[in-house]
Parts: C-alpha cells; sequence; structure tokens
C-alpha cells in the first residue's frame, strides 16, 4: 500500500514539474519596419503626386494622382516594391480623399522623403539616423523578435 502511494505521488507531482520548466508562447507575428506617419487631418488637393525615396542608397518613386480612381483600383504606383502608400477615402466625396501613412517593408539606416504636388515640393523629410525598437509580442524568450520604427512626414523639424 506504501509502495502504491509512492508511486501515485510520483505520478501526480511529475505534470507539475513538466509544467514549471515548459514556456508558453503566444502566436502574435511582427509589423517590422518603418513607418511615416501621415495627418489624417491633412487636406490634400487634387492634383498629381509625386513621392521620391533614398532608402539608404536604394531610390524608390510613387507617383499618382487625386482624386482616387474607384475604390478597388491603385492610384498610385512604384517604380520598385518594399514602399507602400496608404490610400484614403476612395469611397468618400472626391475631396476627402488623401494619402495615408507610408510603410517600408525594409529597415533602412538613413531615409529621405520627398513629395511634390504638380512638381512643386511640399515636403522634404530626412532621417539621418533611424532609431529602430526591438519589441518581443510573444514574451522574453519566444520569438520573432520585432524591429520597428515610425516617424511623422508633417512635422515641422527635420530630423
Amino acid at each position: 500500500m506504501a509502495r502504491g502511494l509512492l508511486l501515485l505521488a510520483a505520478i501526480l507531482a511529475f505534470p507539475s514539474i513538466a509544467y514549471a520548466q515548459m514556456q508558453v508562447c503566444a502566436q502574435i507575428g511582427c509589423i517590422d519596419g518603418l513607418i511615416l506617419r501621415s495627418d489624417p487631418s491633412r487636406e490634400w488637393k487634387d492634383g498629381n503626386y509625386t513621392f521620391q525615396f533614398v532608402l539608404d542608397n536604394r531610390h524608390v518613386k510613387c507617383w499618382g494622382e487625386l482624386p482616387l480612381k474607384p475604390c478597388g483600383e491603385q492610384s498610385l504606383k512604384c517604380d520598385k516594391e518594399g514602399v507602400m502608400i496608404l490610400e484614403s477615402g476612395c469611397a468618400l466625396p472626391k475631396n476627402q480623399h488623401g494619402f495615408g501613412d507610408i510603410m517600408i517593408d525594409r529597415d533602412p539606416s538613413k531615409v529621405m522623403l520627398r513629395i511634390t504636388h504638380n512638381n512643386k515640393p511640399i515636403v522634404t523629410k530626412t532621417i539621418a539616423r533611424v532609431d529602430y525598437q526591438k519589441s518581443m509580442p510573444n514574451g522574453a524568450g519566444c520569438g520573432p523578435v520585432c524591429r520597428s520604427a515610425a516617424y511623422n512626414i508633417f512635422d515641422t523639424a527635420e530630423e
């Protein structure tokens, strides 16, 4: 009988020992890269727009016009992959169409952005050293490790 109780105690103790050593990780993914935040209250005028980027030594050019094309059709085109500019308001009246945040899926250390409207510059933003933050959304010891940074496009200070 004593032997049976010892065996039962060992069986009951084993799962708690295994559980104490087991780490549970969630499965949250990462959004890596750089976000250049637009001002959601910004009024965008009708006309032609060009977005020119220098991402370290890589040049990317995107262009399009407002008002936007019907929903489901892309209004902006880029000559290289890795840059996505959000289009905003396709289902709204044309005077509410605009462009939103810009997502860069690589991690450049230096960024220059120049936006023109009808060939006239409206903003030039230079970030001499992008400060990426690391995060672990699933907890310490659980992957992945995310690297991301965000900057405002239309603030007055050049960085």
